[in-house]
């Protein structure tokens, strides 16, 4: 998308957004992120942290900060509501890291599990967390699956593209990419309790958790998902009537979006431009 345009669709959503109390504070650090967005790529100025809402972050991509930064702050994507005063987060694949500091934001008292194999990102989160001395965040360097076992994971070493590494040979294409074995756990081993808000973001792994949340009783302690899925035509594994059927079947209302920095694939020749693969951004709740 052009730049502009994206600058203005930003604004809009942001100032005519319900769920931005802070409007204009929003729009101030935007700004101001939006300047040094031009200076790293301009003149490749290498900014390895920001700080905002009282809160240090630390990166190694100026860019991949700013996109998440807009995708959580203005966009809203992880938002949820609850009665609970503290309530329990389990976040699978935090990517750049980002999201711990919207729960923060959003309920400072919030208490977080989060998973996340990259060892590069895991290495960033645990010096955010621990600068900034974050009460309640339980970091773990392992990915979630539908059985405990090893695998090889595929990290993109240029940290802008997080977004990418995967546990899926079949879409470990990017160039730059670093192999090693991580850790794999089910997250059905896990006695949590009630869950207020479950994130998962773990890239073409969805089915493997959904199929596994069949067998069990866990999404019965869940009151609000929030799925990235990634849909390709020619991998009939990644079901979507089998997440759809596990979320429906513990009588979760679904809402599914497109993913906010996607083109909508409303019709077929962009479908087929993009190899017939697109992302939803699927939301349950009780």
């Amino acid at each position: 998308m052009n730049l502009v345009k994206q600058y203005f669709k930003d604004l809009y959503i942001l100032f005519s957004s319900k769920l931005i109390n802070n409007k204009f504070h929003i729009f101030a650090l935007y700004n101001f992120f939006c300047f040094k967005v031009l200076l790293f790529k301009i003149f490749k100025i290498d900014f390895k942290k920001e700080s905002f809402f009282g809160i240090t972050v630390f990166f190694d991509n100026y860019s991949a900060f700013f996109a998440q930064f807009a995708e959580l702050f203005i966009y809203n994507i992880y938002h949820f509501t609850t009665e609970n005063k503290t309530p329990f987060i389990v976040d699978c694949g935090w990517n750049i890291w980002m999201s711990i500091l919207y729960f923060k934001y959003l309920y400072s008292d919030s208490k977080i599990v989060c998973f996340e194999p990259d060892k590069y990102a895991f290495e960033f989160l645990s010096t955010t967390v621990k600068f900034n001395k974050l009460n309640n965040v339980e970091l773990i360097n392992k990915a979630v699956s539908w059985e405990n076992w090893q695998a090889t994971f595929y990290s993109f070493k240029d940290i802008k593209w997080w977004s990418w590494n995967t546990l899926e040979k079949n879409y470990a294409t990017f160039w730059n990419s670093e192999e090693y074995i991580v850790e794999i756990v089910r997250l059905t081993d896990y006695d949590f309790g009630k869950i207020d808000f479950l994130k998962i973001d773990i890239e073409w792994s969805e089915w493997k958790l959904f199929d596994d949340f069949q067998k069990t009783n866990f999404l019965e302690k869940v009151e609000n998902i929030n799925l990235e899925y990634h849909y390709d035509f020619y991998t009939s594994n990644n079901s979507l009537s089998l997440i759809l059927k596990a979320m429906e079947d513990k009588k979760f209302n679904v809402i599914i979006n497109w993913n906010i920095f996607q083109r909508i694939f409303t019709w077929a020749d962009l479908y087929e431009a993009w190899e017939k693969k697109y992302l939803l951004i699927i939301q349950a709740y009780k």
